[in-house]
């Protein structure tokens, strides 16, 4: 008797097509809340939450575990780079001059957002070749100051100085900050009097914790945007990180926007790099750093660098 194979039928095929989505839909449903939640405030964002904050709920049962015998506060995974020099952390010391050396490197921690990520890569590089700087570098893509409640840069920059004892913080967020939040009860609506003084209040209080105990912090702004509405926003924004730092003697802000425009003063998508020749300086979406971008900054901020190692036991 010869053996037949059942050819399977379109419905049993739709239905082990349904069963695999919904499986996999269950144990990506953590991530997916995680990014809807991180979403702009309105009733879309809520609508999608409702639908997959149970399947969230429902992975998290079944994949729980026995809890620790100590509990510990939720993170949030993020990537962690480390470039340039890699030197033991230590506490940092407040010598009569600070002399950076191969063995000693100057400890510089970049944090923020996505284009954190692209500076932060680039810094590294570039300091490693003169051994003098150990760049370490802590960012998280969608992340600002707009949304705490998505990711509390206060609480990660608190513990990343506890981890690695920087002596300069290089801050660069904002680009997912034009959003309304919520504060005070009730949602704020963005580009309103009372954002900005929330928002500058958040900026005050990064830059206070960076600043603390003898370090010093760089400031990024924000660079021209390919659309203009856009960089509009930004560069409201830049006005805030610009006033915040006028408060604190420790906080240098670098204003990037004349660094990435063309002659006219708006945004160019191609500048001379290091050798002068013309190369990109953004990657497509017009706001995300080039290698070329990303070096051409890493190179301004290793300026400023230098001129904060002589303040580092200054007042």
């Amino acid at each position: 008797m010869e053996a037949r194979c059942a050819n399977s039928s379109p419905r049993t095929i739709a239905i082990a097509g349904a069963i695999a989505a919904l499986v996999w839909i269950t144990l990506a449903a953590s991530q997916i809340e995680r990014s809807v939640s991180g979403a702009e405030l309105g009733p879309w964002r809520d609508v999608r939450l409702a639908i997959i904050r149970p399947l969230a709920n429902a992975h998290g049962e079944i994949a729980a575990t026995p809890a620790p015998t100590a509990s510990a506060p939720p993170t949030v995974a993020r990537p962690m780079v480390v470039a340039g020099v890699q030197a033991a952390p230590k506490p940092a010391a407040t010598p009569a001059a600070r002399v950076p050396t191969p063995s000693d490197p100057l400890r510089v921690l970049v944090i923020g957002d996505s284009l954190a990520g692209d500076l932060g890569r680039s810094l590294g590089r570039i300091s490693a070749a003169a051994a003098l700087v150990s760049v370490e570098l802590d960012y998280m893509p969608a992340s600002g100051l707009s949304r705490p409640d998505y990711f509390d840069w206060d609480a990660a920059l608190a513990s990343d100085i506890a981890r690695l004892h920087p002596e300069v913080v290089v801050v660069m967020l904002g680009g997912n900050d034009a959003q309304s939040f919520e504060a005070n009860g009730h949602v704020v609506q963005q580009a309103t009097a009372e954002w900005s003084a929330i928002y500058a209040k958040r900026v005050a209080d990064l830059m206070m914790i960076g600043a603390a105990n003898d370090r010093r912090v760089i400031w990024i702004g924000l660079p021209v945007m390919a659309d203009p509405s856009f960089g509009e926003l930004m560069r409201r924004q830049n006005d805030l990180y610009r006033g915040a730092s006028n408060g604190n003697p420790r906080v240098t802000y670098l204003d990037t926007w004349a660094l990435f425009a063309g002659p006219d003063g708006r945004y160019a998508p191609y500048l001379p790099d290091a050798s002068g020749r013309p190369a990109p300086m953004r990657q497509a979406d017009g706001i995300h750093l080039s290698i070329a971008g990303a070096d051409r900054l890493a190179g301004a901020v290793k300026t400023e660098l230098e001129r904060a190692v002589p303040l580092l036991s200054g007042p």
